[in-house]
């Protein structure tokens, strides 16, 4: 089944800027529907957007925000003779594995200002969704075992 997603009910909020390409606010509006799919929600209500926050929130700090800027700042290596791009930044606690940028996380105000934002995806319940949470976590860091005992059996 295709994954679907519909902004109508959103409109063009005063003020919000949703659906304009200005500050990258229309991809935001646009990706959510993968977000929303990543924390097991349908929408974003008035009366759930506090717990649709908090649940793109635990994702992003665990798995990494997925808009970032470039970095522009340098660093220099004297002693090598030459400056490179910064390795990396962690900003408001969401870390990016991705060098030479800067995490831009989705913040309360994101998700509040696309009330009525709707998608094909079935929700779960907030055990449903730490168990889904913890099953892709629990791949992440068993990768990450396996290549430390790969590193340390050859040693």
């Amino acid at each position: 089944m295709p994954l679907t997603w519909d902004a109508t009910a959103i409109g063009d909020k005063v003020g919000t800027g949703v659906l304009s390409d200005k500050n990258g606010e229309w991809q935001r509006t646009d990706y959510l529907c993968f977000l929303l799919m990543a924390v097991d929600m349908s929408e974003v209500t008035q009366k759930n957007w506090k717990e649709v926050y908090g649940r793109i929130r635990m994702y992003e700090r665990l798995f990494g925000s997925a808009f970032t800027k470039p970095c522009k700042h340098k660093r220099t290596n004297e002693s090598a003779g030459y400056q490179s791009n910064c390795k990396g930044h962690i900003t408001d606690g969401v870390a990016s594995d991705r060098t030479h940028v800067i995490p831009k996380p989705y913040t309360a105000k994101h998700v509040k200002d696309r009330i009525g934002y709707t998608t094909n995806v079935a929700t779960k319940s907030k055990s449903g969704f730490l168990s889904h949470l913890w099953n892709s976590w629990q791949y992440e860091y068993k990768n990450d075992i396996k290549a430390v005992r790969a590193e340390v059996s050859k040693l």
